[in-house]
């Protein structure tokens, strides 16, 4: 939801927010360098066949809005909701996680939206996002609730602290953070995950940026570490990494270029 102006009793209830969990969000200390800048020895061609197409990282926003509904892709995640294929297996993962530690039964209230949903519901609501402005849009984001929790009264639930807590570990990002309102020009909304993907997720937790900050940290032609795994921000029809990464995917990066990251195999040593 866009950002609205803030009424004396909206600034209340957002002091209210700050000490049931987001005080701890927004004072939670920022890691620094994290990515670790290196040149490879030998690259090789990624070809079609060695890696997978994971489109996690695109931006859906006021500045990267979407024209068309996504019509490939798309799986069914429950009775009535689709999610992009990407997401809905570590969604199914990180849902169950969830719910066994917290006990609370999670509902979604939203997952993937057409063009035409979001038009009816900034039909009747001008906060929300405009159609083509919403992650929804892209299968990747999901809006969840439990029972007598919805909307901002989620993060007083058990599952919304562990959201907030654990969800980097599964790929998932508090898109709309407390502390980013300014930075995302959209107010918080602790309901709202979005999948991003490992390692992006545990990158952007720990450093305490947004989506679009951690892309642009990524600058093209660079290639980084960080815990085993190799990314690389790259242009052009040709992908490279170094030949001793594995399990490669790559995601349009919004700007015509790719992110691309994968492992990196294991050194054998020599037994003597």
């Amino acid at each position: 939801m866009p950002l609205a102006k803030k009424s004396l009793k909206n600034r209340l209830m957002n002091y209210k927010y700050y000490y049931t969990y987001g005080l701890f969000d927004v004072m939670r200390k920022r890691e620094k360098s994290l990515l670790s800048a290196f040149s490879p020895e030998t690259l090789h061609t990624v070809a079609d066949c060695d890696a997978e197409r994971c489109d996690c990282l695109i931006l859906v926003s006021e500045a990267h809005p979407v024209t068309q509904d996504k019509e490939a892709g798309l799986v069914l995640v429950d009775e009535k909701n689709f999610a992009a294929e990407e997401m809905a297996e570590p969604l199914r993962v990180l849902i169950s996680a969830c719910e066994e530690t917290c006990a609370e039964k999670i509902l979604f209230t939203s997952i993937y939206r057409t063009l035409a949903f979001q038009s009816s519901i900034y039909g009747v609501n001008p906060f929300a996002a405009r159609p083509g402005e919403s992650e929804h849009h892209s299968g990747l984001a999901a809006d969840i609730k439990v029972d007598g929790y919805a909307q901002r009264r989620f993060i007083m639930s058990g599952t919304g602290k562990w959201m907030a807590k654990n969800a980097h570990r599964y790929g998932f990002i508090i898109r709309y953070p407390l502390w980013a309102e300014k930075r995302t020009g959209v107010d918080y909304e602790p309901w709202h995950l979005r999948y991003v993907g490992i390692p992006h997720a545990e990158l952007i937790y720990r450093q305490k940026i947004t989506l679009e900050e951690y892309l642009e940290t990524l600058e093209p032609g660079r290639f980084y570490r960080f815990g085993g795994w190799v990314i690389s921000r790259q242009t052009g029809n040709r992908l490279a990494m170094p030949q001793n990464a594995q399990s490669i995917r790559y995601s349009a990066d919004t700007r015509g270029g790719w992110i691309v990251w994968g492992k990196e195999r294991p050194s054998c040593s020599t037994l003597s």
